[in-house]
Formats: structure tokens, sequence, C-alpha cells
């Protein structure tokens, strides 16, 4: 059996993807959507892949600074700035 996607799920209850993603993820979705999207759910016997939801939601607590020189004292207290306002 080939895997049952957000699209299959959405095609379905005929809701967007959107909704089908708020029906797992959050509680603010319209009662009946909700209860129609988690109604193919369970006609399809699906679950959600625990990778999968932990993946999108993962943060990796990174930012990315480009400093043309390092030998120069104001990129390094510029530097030094944005290392202090990230903690």
């Amino acid at each position: 059996m080939a895997d049952i996607t957000v699209y299959d799920v959405a095609r379905k209850a005929k809701v967007s993807i959107a909704t089908v993603s708020r029906t797992l993820n959050s509680p603010a979705v319209n009662e009946s959507d909700s209860k129609r999207v988690l109604g193919v759910i369970d006609a399809l016997a699906l679950f959600q892949k625990q990778q999968a939801s932990a993946r999108a939601r993962k943060w990796h607590g990174r930012i990315g600074v480009l400093a043309p020189f390092l030998t120069y004292p104001s990129f390094v207290q510029r530097l030094r700035g944005v290392s202090t306002a990230v903690v």
C-alpha cells in the first residue's frame, strides 16, 4: 500500500492541507472541519510519523553572520554585539 500523505487526507476531507496540519498540531480549527479531517484519518488508518513531525518542528538555534575581515576592530565589536544579543 502506498504511503498516505496530507494531500490525500485533505482531498478526501475536502479541506486544505493547512487545515489538516492545523487539525493535527493546534486547536485552532473549525469543529466541523476538525471532525471531518479526523474521520478521514481514522478511515485511512493513518498515523503521524514522529520523525517527520520532529523534523518539521525542529529549531536549530543557529544564525549566520558574514564579516569580511576579523582583523578590523569594528567587525570584532559588531560580532561581540551579535553574540551577546543572541545569548
